[in-house]
């Protein structure tokens, strides 16, 4: 053999090793913090964005606002994650119900403190648990706007462009 196999054997012992050893702490408590598989868990994985420290790093775009989601008769608090002048994206957390796939809802929220509530017309274009669970309590929905009217547009483009120097 030579030192090249050797060295790859060598490797792929230690790998299945490490995994062994992993999935032997995972069977003694699989919901310990120390666990080295709970890094793959699904709240793990929605803040996968968080550095070590804590704070949370902020894409291009993102924002922490709260809303309201309206569509047929029901509304929803929502917090709004991200927000271009095209769509928004919009944490749900009540399972009371969500809106179906293309309904047409509206988005409505408060842009800065003084300024009045901001309305905006549109369809929701995704549904997506943000969990992988059945009875997961948070959902993520894509609404995409189809507002018409130029005023609206108008502050929500100022709102855009104020977040993105921010």
């Amino acid at each position: 053999m030579t030192d090249k196999v050797a060295k790859q054997l060598a490797r792929i012992n230690k790998l299945k090793q490490a995994r062994r050893d992993d999935m032997a702490a995972y069977d003694q408590n699989p919901f310990s913090a120390n666990n080295p598989l709970a890094q793959y868990s699904g709240s793990n994985l929605a803040a996968k964005g968080r550095p070590a420290s804590g704070r949370r790093r902020q894409k291009a775009g993102a924002v922490r606002v709260k809303g309201e989601l309206r569509w047929q008769e029901q509304a929803r608090q929502t917090l709004i994650q991200a927000i271009n002048r095209k769509e928004a994206q919009v944490l749900l957390k009540q399972p009371k119900g969500y809106p179906a796939l293309l309904a047409p809802v509206e988005l409505v929220f408060t842009p800065a403190p003084e300024e009045p509530e901001l309305v905006i017309q549109g369809f929701v274009r995704v549904l997506q648990a943000v969990e992988k669970r059945i009875d997961t309590p948070l959902v993520l929905a894509a609404v995409q706007f189809t507002e018409t009217d130029a005023q609206a547009l108008e502050r929500l483009g100022r709102y855009v462009a104020q977040q993105g120097r921010a």
